[in-house]
């Protein structure tokens, strides 16, 4: 473990983490698919199946630090101060949920086709294993590569702005589709600027937290929302734009004690 906390990687090598979890995340899904066309009526094996295959992938990349950190000299941990005040944790709580509102009509003009809704579908059944992929996995997984190791390495080896974005990028595309991307990279900007200040993964894990488990939330309610391309102005109806103006004006007074606190010395 002390070996992954001295890797800093290159953006190079960022890219090659990237690239070897979404050829792991395919290699992955056949297994997955033969699990779908046996498992008939039994979809907790499929949903078992789902989360053993978005796990794998992740183990394979911390694999893959490892055996380069066998031939390499573990290199020197930068001492840094960590910011885990309550007040971070509350700003989290309360902007996450707004930002993922404000950005929804991003991707809602852009049609999903019938196979992405049905994936969509499946990654939003409301059952044990589901939730734990969607609600605990991700979150620890996601930033602990995006935030724990190719932030924290492209911090060491460029400009604060450019690890923050290219951060988010690889973000973006390890979803591999454009209705999560759009969405994950502004709030992996948000993600990456809330890492540099804190220098601590767990306010990232508890905005991934929130953000994923409002939606799981959403859907376990409302299953009609899964199939929806904008799940919020469907379930909310004529008052979607007076809800969705309150946010626009809510969030920067939100955000900007949210700067206050991360940026408080």
């Amino acid at each position: 473990m002390k070996k992954l906390h001295s890797f800093y990687p290159t953006l190079r090598l960022s890219w090659a983490m990237a690239g070897l979890l979404l050829g792991s995340a395919m290699a992955a899904a056949f297994p997955v698919n033969m699990m779908m066309s046996l498992a008939g009526n039994a979809p907790v094996l499929l949903s078992w199946g789902l989360l053993a295959s978005y796990v794998l992938p992740f183990l394979c990349v911390a694999g893959f630090i490892l055996l380069l950190q066998r031939t390499a000299p573990a290199t020197a941990i930068l001492p840094v101060k960590k910011n885990r005040s309550p007040e971070v944790f509350l700003c989290c709580f309360v902007f996450t949920p707004l930002l993922a509102f404000l950005i929804e009509p991003l991707t809602a003009w852009l049609p999903m086709p019938g196979f992405m809704k049905e994936l969509f579908a499946q990654l939003s059944r409301n059952d044990f294993p589901t939730f734990l992929m969607v609600v605990i996995a991700a979150p620890f997984c996601e930033e602990w590569l995006c935030r724990g190791v190719i932030a924290r390495g492209l911090l060491r080896h460029s400009t604060p702005a450019r690890a923050i974005v290219w951060s988010a990028f690889i973000f973006a595309i390890i979803h591999g589709n454009p209705w999560q991307a759009v969405p994950a990279f502004i709030i992996g900007l948000l993600l990456g600027y809330v890492y540099w200040k804190t220098r601590s993964l767990w306010p990232c894990i508890f905005i991934h937290f929130i953000n994923n488990g409002v939606s799981f939330l959403v859907v376990s309610l409302f299953p009609e929302a899964a199939a929806e391309d904008a799940a919020s102005q469907s379930l909310l109806g004529h008052w979607y734009w007076p809800v969705f103006a309150a946010a626009a004006i809510a969030a920067p007074g939100v955000g900007a004690v949210f700067y206050k606190v991360l940026n408080r010395k």
